[in-house]
């Protein structure tokens, strides 16, 4: 039996909650596993589902109002070691115990084996898309908590390489677990009646249409990707539709200048309902990026049979494999032949063909298996 110790620490939504909220409670179902939830988890096991879950919440109150400052970086100080403290007395560790935390935090148990989750290394490589100094702080929490990892795990191969160059990790402690997809879900087939709907409530017309989804933070290279759609004659033949959070000034501003803003249409924060019949609605899916750590669209799209049309950098390719159409995010040019290629006949044929196999390669099962496969090791 392995006693798993997870210390809740990332936000309630983005890809890192994404991740924790997919495998926890698959780790928990395994029958060699007792899981131990610290913190303020509450939905990623709602309603319990093994009996050898324990969920313990912090016994501090949140200091969440205070105003920012030294003030308030000493008070949480004092919660989380209350906390820490609280935890230990709760939870009998025994030579089969592992910790595993959600972020890049100071460990709840020193004394216990490390499992440590590197999901990419864009702070590292990227370091010059920093806003707010937010790269500034990974790169020193990651910097600070890597030598006491027994174990590291990373969603890709890219990742692996990329850590273990810039920091000088040894490759042997490193286990590769790539990501799953529910695809499931996502090749369901789209209802007329849904997709209709969908238009109307978000006045999408009949015109096919590139797609892209999630954030818009500089390594993401959307606006780049603008550029190069903005001067194709291919603007003509398809739309873009973007889902996503509102355009701010600066990229509304960039749609105007290269005068798209009419060939644009946003659908702010949809569901994944929603987004399931974006995917295979679309013409293509577009994901330029210059870096990922994994890419967990690519498959949410291959799933329902899109083609997908992609950055040759990072973990897309590893991902993608011979199932996705790849460009050059640094030349536009080459954005300007792959947009060509999506509309080819045979390499779209290809491409949804190959799509949903190679997307059925990635389960979120394996990602857990993987995953207790690393915390084995970390406690041997």
């Amino acid at each position: 039996m392995v006693h798993v110790i997870v210390d809740w620490n990332c936000f309630q939504k983005g890809g890192i909650y994404r991740y924790f909220a997919e495998i926890l409670p698959r780790i928990a179902n395994h029958p060699d596993v007792e899981l131990h939830i610290l913190g303020n988890a509450s939905g990623v096991l709602a309603p319990p589902t093994a009996s050898q879950t324990q969920h313990l919440e912090r016994v501090t109150p949140s200091a969440s109002w205070f105003p920012d400052g030294k003030l308030k970086r000493f008070l949480s100080a004092i919660r989380q070691d209350i906390d820490k403290y609280y935890w230990r007395k709760q939870i009998q560790t025994t030579p089969g115990s592992v910790y595993h935390p959600t972020h890049y935090q100071a460990s709840s148990f020193p004394k216990l084996p490390q499992v440590l989750t590197i999901h990419d290394m864009i702070p590292e490589l990227y370091p010059q898309f920093s806003v707010g100094g937010v790269f500034d702080e990974l790169r020193r929490d990651k910097k600070r908590v890597l030598p006491s990892a027994s174990r590291i795990v990373t969603n890709s191969l890219t990742t692996k390489l990329d850590l273990c160059t810039f920091y000088d990790v040894d490759p042997e402690k490193v286990d590769v677990t790539p990501l799953g997809v529910a695809y499931g879900f996502f090749s369901t087939q789209v209802e007329k009646t849904e997709w209709q709907l969908l238009q109307e409530k978000h006045r999408i017309g009949d015109e096919p249409f590139f797609l892209y989804v999630g954030g818009r933070l500089q390594y993401k290279n959307f606006g780049a990707w603008l550029g190069a759609y903005a001067t194709s004659p291919l603007r003509e033949k398809i739309r873009v539709l973007v889902a996503g959070a509102p355009f701010d000034s600066q990229e509304k501003q960039l749609l105007q200048s290269l005068k798209i803003s009419e060939r644009i249409t946003l659908i702010e924060s949809p569901s994944q309902e929603e987004l399931r019949v974006l995917f295979q609605k679309a013409h293509t899916f577009v994901y330029p990026s210059l870096y990922e750590g994994f890419g967990l669209p690519i498959l949410e799209a291959m799933s329902g049979g899109t083609p997908v049309l992609t950055s040759d950098r990072g973990a897309m390719p590893e991902v993608g494999g011979n199932a996705a159409l790849y460009f050059n995010p640094l030349d536009r040019d080459s954005m300007h032949a792959g947009m060509e290629a999506a509309f080819d006949d045979e390499k779209r044929a290809r491409c949804r063909a190959l799509g949903p196999v190679r997307a059925q390669q990635f389960t979120w099962d394996a990602t857990a298996g993987l995953t207790i496969e690393a915390y084995r090791k970390a406690v041997a």
